[in-house]
């Protein structure tokens, strides 16, 4: 019976033993998992304080970005009434440009017309101015002749000669005053 309760007390100290083991195991492994999950509440925590940081910044960052929202519509509408305003000024300014056109197109149109009929009066103003100086032209031929044969003939047309010559400036002066009054 003693050895039996000594193999009793050591089969129960044995077990004991192996409980004391698995109750050590279990509370390392709580106390592990306790360490663990005070780190993750930890981090949770500061994570948590950063998000109420962020819900207390979130009425000023609203009235911020409302803010922000409505300087741009007003910008926005800005620039809309300036583009308006461009707008109508650059088609002012073409309809201007346009008008400037068909201006200076009609004046040259005007000025082309004007220059035809012009040159066209030239024309015939020359043709009359030539047929004249053909006349005079001919008429000196003629009395270069007169003075040739008068000079053959007779010396004392010697001074009349220089005579006709002395007055050459005056036939001259009156030709071209026949030619200005042709004008």
């Amino acid at each position: 019976e003693k050895d039996m309760a000594s193999d009793f007390i050591h089969q129960a100290f044995l077990k004991i033993e192996k409980f004391w083991e698995q109750l050590c195991r279990i509370i390392n492994e709580y106390q592990r998992i306790v360490e663990n999950k005070k780190k993750q509440y930890e981090y949770l925590k500061k994570q948590d304080d950063v998000h109420q940081m962020y819900i207390l910044q979130y009425p000023e960052i609203y009235l911020q970005l409302q803010n922000i929202i409505e300087t741009l519509k007003v910008n926005a509408r800005i620039l809309s009434q300036k583009r308006k305003v461009q707008i109508a000024e650059l088609k002012m300014k073409d309809i201007n440009i346009q008008k400037r056109y068909k201006n200076i197109k009609y004046k040259f149109t005007v000025t082309q017309m004007i220059g035809s009929v012009q040159l066209k009066k030239l024309t015939v103003r020359s043709n009359e101015v030539l047929k004249y100086l053909q006349r005079i032209l001919k008429k000196s031929s003629t009395i270069l002749e007169v003075i040739k044969i008068c000079i053959t003939l007779e010396p004392l047309f010697f001074n009349l000669k220089k005579y006709f010559m002395q007055n050459g400036l005056y036939t001259e002066y009156v030709g071209a005053n026949v030619r200005n009054g042709m004008k």
